[in-house]
C-alpha cells in the first residue's frame, strides 16, 4: 500500500535488538524524508475528500481526550493520538522509490536495470556489503553481481521483501 509513517526513535532501539551505532537514526530519516516525503492529504487540490469515516472517529477519540496531530510530524508521539493516514503520494500519484530513487538512478551511466531478477541477499563481508546474490548466474559468478569500492546497495523491494532480503543477510534481530 502508500500507507507511510516515519520511524519514532524507539524503533531503532539496542533494546528492540539493533546495534548501538543504529540508534541515530535521524540524519538518516532527515535525508529519506526530504527525497520521500508524506502527505496526509494525497490529492492534488490538497482536499480532503470521503473522510466522513475519519471525522466520526476523530469525534469519538477527541471525546476521549485524544489529541489530533498530523502522524509524520511528530513520529516519537504516538500516544493518545489520531490523525489522517499518512502517504507517500506526489502531485497526486503514488510515489515512493520508484517515482524518486529510481527516476534518478536510471539516468546514471553506470546504473543498469534487470527485470525478472530475484534478490536472494546482500553479500558482506563484516559490516561491509560487497556484492547482491540473485538468481540470474548471467550477472556474475553464482548469481552475485559485486560491488565497487564506492558501490552502493538500495533495497526497494517493499515492506516484506526488503525486510526478507536484510534477514537472509544477516541483518536485523538476531532470532531471525
Amino acid at each position: 500500500g502508500a500507507l507511510y509513517w516515519y520511524p519514532p526513535q524507539p524503533d531503532f532501539s539496542t533494546a528492540a535488538g539493533w546495534p548501538s551505532s543504529w540508534s541515530n537514526h535521524q540524519p538518516y530519516t532527515d535525508k529519506l524524508t526530504a527525497r520521500l516525503p508524506s502527505t496526509d492529504h494525497p490529492s492534488t487540490d490538497g482536499k480532503f475528500y470521503m473522510s466522513q469515516v475519519s471525522d466520526v472517529v476523530a469525534s469519538l477519540l477527541k471525546g476521549q481526550g485524544y489529541s489530533q496531530t498530523t502522524i509524520n510530524s511528530n513520529p516519537n508521539y504516538k500516544d493518545h493520538v489520531y490523525g489522517y493516514p499518512a502517504y507517500d503520494f506526489l502531485d497526486g500519484k503514488r510515489g515512493g522509490p520508484v517515482a524518486t530513487y529510481f527516476q534518478t538512478a536510471v539516468k546514471r551511466k553506470n546504473f543498469t536495470y534487470k527485470q525478472y531478477v530475484y534478490v536472494q541477499n546482500v553479500v558482506r563481508n563484516g559490516a561491509q556489503i560487497t556484492g547482491v546474490k540473485t538468481n540470474d548466474t548471467s550477472l556474475g559468478p553464482n548469481g552475485v553481481i559485486p560491488l565497487t569500492s564506492k558501490g552502493r546497495v538500495v533495497l526497494s523491494a517493499g515492506s516484506f521483501g526488503t525486510p526478507r532480503i536484510l534477514f537472509r543477510s544477516g541483518i536485523g534481530p538476531t532470532d531471525m
